[in-house]
């Protein structure tokens, strides 16, 4: 099915949020969201005027509008289910908007039927619309640098037509916290650059292939601002090509750092949010023989202003010392198999910790360490950096370029993503067949007898 973008459209858009494994979904959603075309002939700065609005007061109105920014109307009854969904905390409804040069998504907060500001009317050519949009996050989806209409038109019916497994914006702050989300595009200056663009399809194309779309919209950033930063180091010299080999390695670290977050914390934040009873056990828990200081690691998220862990020590930490928490949770829905819910969490549970399981299973915990170990060791070089001699420099700059080489590779054994996104997606292809995994089993369990 193809769409004539130049019109204003509404689409369905089935949302499996945290895809964690094939066979599990936290929940699917049917979500309406919208499609606005926009004419640079008659705002060529319109996109750039939104963002700033936003940047500027947190917000903005979008009217519900056509081509030439003539008013439309929308059915109360579609205006209302929005509304329902801006009001969904796990969940995003979306306004694109496209010249065919550009994608920009927005995220929608809440509909309205006025919007007074002058300010926010002097953007748009008619003054009597009937429906805004309010939008308070955007994320540049794509910049046609290759001035090829196609490509926008296909990028456009992919994103409408591929199932969503993962959000494009941080999930919203839980209203209980009172708390406004600090992690917005908006403030990031994601500016999708000629530089940008290719460094993002080089990644696609040759490093991750078809693993690129699995990662998160943030771990995708990350890694397109690591290879920016490690292509700067062929052009510096000794203190600069040391700070910024430094850089490139903290984009990759936080790009690791994102997908631990997103396929060991998030779905099980999410589903203590949208189920009480998981919450009520959850709480209950908290009075047994389980690690305290890996519980509040969770409470933080659920009660507090942290959206993830945030460092990989403390991921880490909470690896080794959540399976008591697990094993407690399990207890108090084995026993009550005549409700369905009870179940699906007893099910969630399982999967859940055996996730953990295979983390510390694979080693995927030690390739983790070892990028704590460069980051530590990069930071004490740092702070005695002024000492160091022009040999002393390219050496180290010489070892760090290698490392990091390696651990940004295509290579399977070097690259953690690559295990990582494995456990997302359980990938069928792996390395090892189930017969060699038993092998290395036996032969680990005789070396340590021996």
């Amino acid at each position: 099915m193809s769409f004539d973008w130049r019109k204003t459209l509404l689409f369905e858009k089935t949302s499996n949020i945290l895809n964690f494994s094939n066979s599990f979904k936290l929940k699917n959603q049917k979500l309406v969201n919208i499609y606005i075309p926009w004419n640079e002939k008659i705002e060529n700065e319109l996109m750039y005027k939104i963002r700033f609005h936003i940047k500027k007061f947190g917000s903005c109105a979008i009217p519900y509008m056509n081509l030439g920014q003539n008013n439309l109307n929308l059915e109360s009854e579609t205006i209302e289910r929005i509304q329902n969904q801006c009001s969904l905390g796990h969940y995003e409804t979306l306004l694109l908007m496209s010249n065919l040069n550009s994608i920009h998504i927005f995220r929608v907060r809440a509909v309205s039927d006025k919007e007074s500001n002058r300010d926010i009317l002097s953007l748009y050519k008619d003054f009597n619309y009937s429906t805004w949009f309010i939008v308070d996050d955007v994320f540049i989806f794509d910049v046609n640098h290759v001035d090829n209409e196609k490509d926008v038109h296909q990028k456009l019916e992919e994103f409408i037509f591929d199932e969503r497994t993962q959000n494009v914006f941080e999930r919203k702050t839980n209203a209980a916290k009172g708390v406004e989300n600090s992690s917005k595009w908006i403030s990031q200056n994601r500016n999708v650059t000629f530089d940008y663009f290719i460094k993002s399809s080089e990644l696609a194309d040759n490093i991750y292939q078809d693993l690129w779309k699995h990662f998160s919209r943030k771990t995708q950033h990350n890694l397109v601002m690591c290879e920016l930063a490690k292509s700067k180091c062929v052009f510096l010299r000794a203190e600069e090509r040391l700070e910024s080999l430094e850089n490139s390695f903290k984009y990759f670290k936080n790009a690791l750092l994102s997908e631990l977050n997103e396929i060991y914390i998030k779905p099980l934040i999410y589903t203590i949010e949208e189920y009480q009873i998981l919450a009520e056990a959850w709480d209950k828990m908290k009075s047994g023989l389980v690690n305290k200081e890996a519980v509040s690691m969770i409470d933080k998220i659920l009660y507090e202003d942290k959206d993830y862990i945030e460092s990989l020590n403390d991921f880490l930490y909470f690896s080794k010392n959540i399976k008591s928490c697990f094993f407690t949770l399990k207890n108090q829905f084995s026993k009550k198999i005549f409700k369905e819910e009870h179940l699906y969490l007893e099910n969630f549970i399982n999967r859940i910790d055996s996730l953990f399981d295979s983390f510390n299973c694979k080693k995927i915990d030690t390739l983790v360490q070892s990028i704590i170990d460069i980051e530590n060791e990069i930071s004490k070089i740092m702070e005695k950096k002024h000492e160091l001699s022009e040999e002393n420099f390219k050496n180290i700059n010489s070892k760090l370029s290698h490392l990091l080489s390696l651990m940004t590779s295509a290579s399977y054994s070097e690259n953690t993503l690559f295990k990582l996104c494995e456990e997302k997606v359980t990938k069928q292809n792996l390395k090892k067949t189930f017969v060699e995994e038993v092998r290395e089993f036996l032969d680990s369990n005789h070396k340590k007898a021996s």
